[in-house]
């Protein structure tokens, strides 16, 4: 099983930390797009490829430290309940 995904950039024009605090922001649409695609893995291990301004990569079993805190504050959320994906982000 796989899942694709895909959302349209922006470009903060005004109060890019305003809205931190509830304020609103002034933004424009921009041509690129962030895209992630998800891919379920049969070894029980999860891989994360994240392609910004470097492409990096983590292998990892589940339980480990990815390296990437956010991942695995959202993985420790699910609590196993997620079996291991391979993860492919791009917002180059």
């Amino acid at each position: 099983m796989s899942v694709a995904a895909s959302a349209p950039g922006k470009l903060f024009l005004l109060g890019e930390y305003a809205v931190l605090d509830g304020s609103p922001a002034l933004l424009a649409a921009v041509s690129a797009r962030a895209r992630v695609n998800i891919k379920r893995r049969d070894d029980r291990r999860w891989s994360v490829v994240s392609r910004q301004a470097m492409t990096s990569r983590v292998d990892y079993v589940p339980g480990a430290s990815s390296g990437l805190p956010l991942l695995d504050v959202v993985l420790g959320a699910l609590n196993g309940s997620v079996d291991p994906c391979h993860i492919e982000m791009d917002s180059t």
